[in-house]
């Protein structure tokens, strides 16, 4: 599964069905924005937005948005396509002809387009909750993503201490993938608070 990036397909030799991917870093680095970017690149491949008639291959993708309402996330996505900042398609008065045109544009690729790309608004879920969502689906998707794997809970009530309840969590995921043959791209925050107020229990990098 070729992510568009040549650097990425170097490193990882390509994603695999299966694969398990986490982007990680503390919050306000941008985990979301650059899985938002990897998932609509899988979904693109070496198709371009201004193109509407000779598609080359892409890929289906379900995106589970836990953290972001539905309209943020799509917004975000046609953003992406359009090249129209975000702050302009969620306020209308401020965008010129030229953003419009390029909204209009990427619509009408998104009509288009055969490929899809399901934005699924679901929060505090597990991962039994995304597998019965798939269960359901009418597609079988060629790659999943989940934003984020910080913010799910386990299947079962757990009184483990968080960092553990986080390797349960992705050991769940993970087994969605190994079932599926599909993989599977999420994020996981590194300085995740405690629920103690002493700031020495906060999950960091070291931990």
């Amino acid at each position: 599964l070729k992510t568009g990036y040549s650097f990425l397909d170097y490193a990882t030799n390509g994603i695999k069905p299966a694969d398990l991917l986490l982007i990680a870093g503390e919050s306000g680095f941008g985990k979301s924005l650059l899985l938002n970017n990897i998932a609509i690149q899988v979904w693109l491949q070496k198709n371009n937005v201004n193109n509407t008639t000779n598609f080359t291959e892409g890929k289906d993708i379900i995106y589970f948005s836990l953290e972001m309402p539905y309209e943020d996330c799509f917004n975000r996505f046609l953003s992406r396509l359009s090249g129209v900042p975000t702050r302009c398609i969620e306020n209308p008065r401020s965008m010129q002809k030229e953003d419009f045109n390029k909204i209009k544009a990427a619509l009408d690729f998104i009509d288009k387009y055969p490929y899809q790309f399901k934005i699924v608004d679901i929060s505090d879920a597990c991962a039994n909750d995304l597998e019965a969502i798939l269960a359901d689906c009418d597609k079988d998707y060629d790659a999943i993503f989940i934003d984020y794997l910080g913010i799910m809970r386990p299947n079962q009530n757990s009184e483990e201490q968080d960092w553990l309840k986080q390797g349960t969590i992705a050991y769940e995921v993970r087994a969605i993938g190994r079932r599926r043959s599909k993989p599977i791209f999420s994020a996981v925050q590194l300085n995740r608070k405690s629920p103690n107020k002493d700031s020495s229990e906060n999950i960091g990098l070291s931990r």
